[in-house]
């Protein structure tokens, strides 16, 4: 967690007061390698096991192809897909190190280690562009397909970078992939990062008070992240505006 912290070389030398700035660098550095090397053995088992499927494929049973054209066909096709992706997991990058400055990200290199993956291209960038927007205040709406990682990669990515003490992270979803959500960020934020998960739910016959008004303070001074549905949203807003109309009443 040292390697998200800009306190880190305060922390460690407060553990252990006898590290000098030199220990605590060199120790900062040991863990980035162990970590970088951690990553890339992940990756290389998840080649060798593409590597195996493809052997599979091309060793077919009874130790000859099938005559018919459909078959050998279908046979092509499945051989051709595995080698696509055997060398795509081959030639994947670390996009969020830049090899001309030596210098990366290590939110992203944290989560890759957390979660045995690598990160896509496209995900850091869509990251980056809702980071970007977040912090100059603009809108910003984007479509994805389904499997692109929504809920497991960019939603805990943004719920990282973005809870800072000072922004409040709320995620929106449909009452069905509420709880799906829930899990997942917790599951995510309970061991190396530990963020804590709130459910924010709220009708319009709820009672507007300031402890809610306080629990949202709380949680974004804390880093939290809230997760509630579109119809909360709607919901507060609209109590709001009932109370606003009462207090301009004569």
């Amino acid at each position: 967690c040292t390697l998200l912290s800009t306190r880190a070389e305060a922390d460690l030398q407060a553990t252990n007061p006898f590290l000098s700035a030199a220990d605590v660098q060199a120790l900062s550095d040991f863990v980035v390698a162990v970590i970088f090397h951690a990553s890339r053995v992940g990756q290389i088992n998840r080649c060798l096991t593409e590597a195996r499927g493809l052997l599979k494929l091309m060793q077919p049973k009874g130790g000859a192809f099938p005559d018919e054209p459909a078959k050998r066909a279908m046979a092509a096709a499945a051989i051709t897909l595995k080698a696509q992706t055997l060398a795509e997991q081959i030639l994947t990058k670390r996009s969020y190190v830049h090899a001309d400055e030596a210098t990366y990200d290590p939110r992203f290199l944290l989560f890759e280690f957390t979660h045995n993956l690598v990160l896509r291209k496209a995900q850091i960038e869509l990251i980056m562009d809702y980071v970007d927007a977040v912090r100059n205040g603009t809108p910003l709406v984007k479509q994805m397909i389904m499997g692109g990682g929504k809920t497991t990669v960019v939603g805990p990515m943004l719920s990282l970078i973005l809870g800072d003490g000072k922004t409040l992270v709320v995620q929106t979803m449909p009452p069905a992939l509420l709880e799906q959500t829930k899990a997942t960020l917790r599951a995510t934020f309970s061991s190396i990062v530990r963020k804590r998960v709130f459910t924010l739910s709220f009708e319009r016959s709820s009672a507007l008070r300031w402890s809610t008004v306080e629990k949202l303070q709380s949680a974004m001074r804390n880093n939290g992240v809230v997760l509630c549905t579109a119809s909360t949203i709607k919901s507060l807003q609209l109590k709001l505006l009932e109370k606003m109309e009462m207090m301009v009443e004569p």
